[in-house]
């Protein structure tokens, strides 16, 4: 044997932490969209056209038919009849005078238009509608996230966040923040 001290190679193992995300279904949103009718009043203005007759005698003496003219706002159209004689004339019997007159009224009416309004409902993840939201057990949101929707804070509708304003449990809400008018009915 020799004096030599036998030498025995030891391996050396360390663990590597790799970390990952997977994507874990927590619920839903389903969104229920429906049209109501309402009254709104509305006013446009009509114009009404009219014609003023007015008959003209004249029983004068001309070289032959005459066409229609126009004088400002009146439009003259002359009747000639031939006359017989010991020469034939043309004698202007009458014109016409037709003149235009406008008038304008603003006429006001009640008519029903309609508009859509949506209703949004939260789901868990069976599919099933819920009230007050409760994340699955074993499932961490990220630190600074909430998995419900809600937030503090004011709204970006211009209203204020939930601490600031109480509102009724509902289940049927306006997704612009008040009571739907179905519900108030």
């Amino acid at each position: 044997m020799s004096d030599k001290p036998e030498e025995i190679a030891i391996p050396l193992v360390s663990e590597e932490i790799h970390p990952g995300a997977r994507q874990v279904v927590t619920g839903g949103v389903r969104v229920v969209k429906r049209t109501v009718p309402h009254e709104e009043t509305v006013q446009q203005e009509l114009r009404h056209d009219k014609v003023e007759v007015r008959r003209v005698q004249l029983n004068r003496q001309v070289e032959g038919p005459q066409s229609p003219r126009q004088e400002g706002d009146t439009l003259i159209v002359p009747v000639v009849e031939e006359v017989l004689r010991v020469e034939r004339v043309w004698v202007l019997k009458e014109e016409i005078h037709l003149r235009r007159i406008t008038t304008s009224e603003l006429h006001e009416d009640k008519v029903v238009v309609s508009r859509e309004e949506a209703d949004v409902e939260r789901l868990d993840p069976q599919g099933n509608t819920v009230q007050n939201y409760e994340p699955p057990t074993g499932v961490e949101p990220e630190p600074g996230r909430e998995l419900n929707s809600r937030r503090e804070g004011p709204s970006i509708l211009g209203g204020e966040g939930k601490q600031q304003r109480k509102r009724q449990a509902s289940p049927k809400t306006s997704i612009l923040g008040g009571a739907s008018k179905r519900d108030k009915v």
